[in-house]
């Protein structure tokens, strides 16, 4: 007896993925990604159904899933291969810390430290020599379940024991870490005269990324990140000229400022998630007349700007300074994200379907995909200050004629 139709739907799952293999970067095994899914809505349609509308509600938790953060994994392994030779050099004062017989060849300045501003050569020696045992106790302080999973053999005792140093990855080494997604949305049908269809859309998401890297990930990532920002280890050159890059300097640039980005977004939405999306089609099907057959339609499509990265704010301590070289340590402002544009787009397309026989139905249409765009890209990620680091193409406008038969 209600003027219009009524449904109400809900829906609940579980799963996991039988997902063998995964391991962590001591070779510890992880447990398998896990996930539910909850969603629920109405739906109201007139009783000749020529207009309706749907609504729908979900919430999507995936456990241990494969991490999709992308920062440099590997540079876990390449940061002793690097600084471990580097030790090496020194400590046997070889020019090529994987050949013993280039001990003492050469210029003595390939294995002794070369003064910096304001420092005698004796204190540039003292300064070598509190890095190297600095480095030693740092390799001897972490786990030893690292070393043998990454194939990392710095036992390099005496100097018959040198050789190039190497490194792998575990096979299967993965971060995993926890995804939540939910969002609203809409949907909206009409057909108010013969022939003519009108469908909108929009949705709104979110999504945010927790956990990121499991206990023996985090937990070594923090012994490492520790040494060499409280122990003379983070000083250790990588070669002997005053100006050469130290490990922390490394460590920084290739690991802990991608490390520290993904951490710090913990929590809150993840970058280039377009928060809105809408959608518009119309089409019209001529149904008498000279056009009987043809139809024409046009679509709009709609996304929400996005964000592609995050102000950096860069503290000496406990102080907030501009100098972001001399900072020892970084954290993004998550009240002031970098956003990428909005994204607009059309197509068009006009078809014609004629009655072959009683069996047979042919079909041509030529579509136009992104009408008005030519060759431009859009930004993807930024520098600290904001200007653009990475772009993607966008896309262009696009002719298709497709030819069906149905039978």
């Amino acid at each position: 007896r209600l003027p219009v139709n009524v449904s109400l739907f809900y829906n609940r799952s579980s799963n996991f993925q039988p997902k063998a293999g995964r391991v962590g970067p001591l070779n510890n095994p992880l447990t398998p990604p896990t996930g539910k899914t909850k969603d629920y809505g109405v739906r109201f349609s007139t009783k000749d159904e020529k207009y309706a509308v749907k609504i729908n509600w979900y919430e999507t938790s995936v456990v241990n899933s494969d991490g999709t953060s992308g920062f440099n994994s590997f540079y876990l392994g390449q940061l002793f291969t690097d600084y471990q030779s580097a030790r090496n050099r020194y400590v046997f004062e070889v020019s090529d810390p994987t050949n013993p017989a280039s001990y003492h060849s050469g210029d003595s300045n390939q294995w002794i430290y070369q003064p910096g501003a304001g420092q005698t050569e004796a204190e540039a020696v003292t300064a070598q020599k509190a890095d190297v045992a600095g480095w030693e106790a740092m390799v001897k302080s972490l786990p030893q379940e690292f070393f043998a999973a990454w194939k990392l053999d710095l036992n390099q005792q005496s100097i018959d024991q040198l050789k190039s140093l190497t490194y792998s990855t575990p096979s299967g080494f993965s971060i995993p870490e926890d995804n939540i997604s939910k969002g609203t949305e809409f949907e909206l049908y009409a057909s108010p005269i013969r022939g003519l269809r009108l469908t909108a859309n929009a949705s709104k998401s979110e999504a945010e990324r927790n956990n990121v890297g499991d206990a023996a990930l985090n937990s070594l990532v923090t012994q490492i990140n520790t040494a060499l920002n409280t122990t003379a280890a983070g000083s250790l050159r990588g070669g002997t000229g005053p100006t050469a890059t130290t490990a922390l300097q490394n460590w920084n640039a290739n690991f802990w400022a991608s490390w520290l980005s993904v951490k710090g977004q913990e929590g809150n939405a993840v970058p280039e998630l377009r928060r809105w999306r809408a959608n518009l089609v119309a089409d019209y099907d001529f149904s008498d007349g000279p056009l009987k057959g043809v139809n024409v339609g046009v679509g709009y499509r709609w996304q929400d700007k996005v964000i592609i990265g995050y102000k950096p704010l860069y503290y000496i301590g406990d102080t907030q300074t501009d100098n972001f070289a001399l900072a020892t340590s970084a954290k993004f402002d998550l009240d002031s994200p970098y956003y990428g544009p909005a994204e607009t787009n059309i197509d068009l397309w006009i078809g014609y379907r004629r009655q072959l026989s009683p069996k047979l139905v042919y079909r041509v249409q030529l579509n136009v995909r992104n009408v008005g765009k030519g060759d431009s890209l859009i930004p993807i990620t930024v520098q600290p200050d904001g200007t653009v680091a990475a772009w993607r193409i966008a896309p262009t406008q696009v002719w298709s004629l497709t030819n069906t038969i149905e039978f």
